[in-house]
C-alpha cells in the first residue's frame, strides 16, 4: 500500500497532493520512513540495519530500536525536524504550502493554515530557513527562498522567488537529510528552538 501511495503522490498530479491531506498518521509515518530510509530504517547512532519497530502507544512518533547499540530512535532523530512539536502531518502541510503556493510564504500563512500559535509557526520557518542554507536543500533549490524576508529573521533575502520544479516530497526528503545545528560543526547560527 505504501509504495502505491508514494507512486500516486509522486506522479505530479494535483490531486495526489489532495490525497495526502487525508492520509492517516500511520501512512504519514510510512511516508517519512520511506523518504528518509528508502532501503529500510537504519540506526542514526551506529548505522545498524537490524532494527525493529517498538509498539508503544504513549509516544507521539513511531519508535524503532537498534539491535546492535540498543538505542531507540524515531524517523526524525538526527534531522532538522528532531524535537519539533509539529506533527508529521503538519510538516506535510508546511511542505505543501511552501512548494505549491504561487506567492512567497510568511509566518502568518503557516500559522493560519496549521492553526498553531505564531511562535510555533515562526519555529517552523526558522527550521526551513536553516535548511535552505545547507545541503541537500540548498543544492536542490539554489539561491531561492520561498519565505518572506520577515519569516527568515536572520537571513538576507536572496532572489525572493518561490520554489519551482521541486515537489513537497522532495522538500520533506531534504529536511529529513539536513543535520540539526547541534550536529553541524560548521553552524554558527542559533539553533531552532522547540515551540
Amino acid at each position: 500500500m505504501l509504495r502505491n501511495d508514494l507512486e500516486q503522490m509522486q506522479d505530479g498530479t494535483e490531486d495526489s497532493g489532495a490525497r495526502s491531506e487525508g492520509m492517516t498518521e500511520s501512512a504519514i509515518e510510512d511516508l517519512f520512513t520511506a523518504l528518509r530510509w528508502p532501503d529500510g530504517p537504519t540506526c542514526p547512532d551506529c548505522g545498524g540495519r537490524e532494527v525493529y519497530r517498538l509498539n508503544v502507544a504513549s509516544v507521539r512518533r513511531r519508535r524503532y530500536k537498534c539491535r546492535r547499540c540498543r538505542r531507540q530512535f524515531s524517523n526524525t532523530k538526527g534531522t532538522i525536524l528532531e524535537g519539533s512539536k509539529l506533527s508529521l502531518g503538519d510538516w506535510v502541510k508546511v511542505a505543501r504550502l511552501v512548494c505549491c503556493r504561487p506567492e512567497r510564504v510568511g509566518v502568518t500563512h503557516i500559522q493560519h493554515d496549521l492553526g498553531v500559535s505564531y511562535k510555533t509557526a515562526q519555529n517552523a520557518a526558522d527550521r526551513l530557513c536553516y535548511a535552505l542554507r545547507r545541503p541537500p536543500l540548498r543544492d536542490l533549490v539554489g539561491n531561492t527562498n520561498p519565505l518572506t524576508p520577515t519569516a527568515c529573521r536572520d537571513q538576507p533575502d536572496p532572489e525572493g522567488a518561490t520554489f519551482r520544479g521541486i515537489t513537497w516530497e522532495q522538500l520533506l526528503q531534504a529536511l529529513l537529510h539536513t543535520l540539526p545545528p547541534t550536529a553541524d560543526p560548521g553552524s554558527a547560527t542559533r539553533p531552532p528552538t522547540s515551540s
